[in-house]
């Protein structure tokens, strides 16, 4: 697996659990998201993983269903993760295709599901992409499609996906034909 060990590093306040979270509305970068300054949220810090994070890795995603198969063939500078005590939390990220990226790989640890993990990454996965020049994200999804609709992303026919996200390893092999195809255009 390809790393690059550049200190990717961003900084989320997020609610305590239990708290209602904001809507995704009118939020557009991750670092917006914030249980204001007087409240209980802590600091969670998502950071880029290393090759050496990549058993976590491959164990949360086969906990959560997620495909492994080509997980060592991804770059791990376009993924971003929280780390705690040793275990990974939550992670997520992009494979760059051209001019848009499809979402890879966002699992959170079943015990922490709820907590707005998943959320956070997805913003920050978001933020990223567009730091980096991407205009737009894809994703394939089974189970998840409501969770990404209140994100911003809608369905998207097979045929109608670019080319680039088409020929990936993941829209081509990986993900069965029945998954649902959802994309976001990006603000610059």
């Amino acid at each position: 697996m390809r790393s690059n060990h550049a200190a990717n590093s961003v900084a989320f306040t997020l609610p305590p659990p239990g708290a209602r979270l904001l809507s995704c509305a009118g939020i557009r970068h991750a670092s917006n998201v914030s249980a204001g300054p007087n409240s209980n949220a802590r600091s969670h810090a998502m950071k880029a993983p290393n090759s050496t994070h990549l058993p976590a890795i491959s164990g949360l995603l086969a906990a959560n269903g997620l495909p492994t198969d080509d997980l060592d063939a991804l770059d791990l500078s376009w993924f971003l993760m929280r780390e705690a005590d040793g275990a990974i939390e939550v992670v997520g990220g992009l494979e760059p295709c051209g001019h848009t990226a499809l979402i890879r790989s966002v699992a959170t640890a079943p015990s922490l599901r709820g907590r707005g993990l998943a959320r956070a990454l997805v913003l920050a996965l978001e933020h990223s992409a567009t730091r980096r020049g991407l205009d737009e994200l894809y994703l394939l999804t089974e189970t998840a499609e409501g969770f990404f609709s209140r994100l911003g992303y809608v369905t998207r026919e097979r045929d109608l996906v670019p080319e680039p996200i088409r020929t990936s390893r993941q829209f081509s092999t990986l993900c069965p034909a029945s998954a649902t195809v959802m994309c976001k255009r990006l603000d610059p």
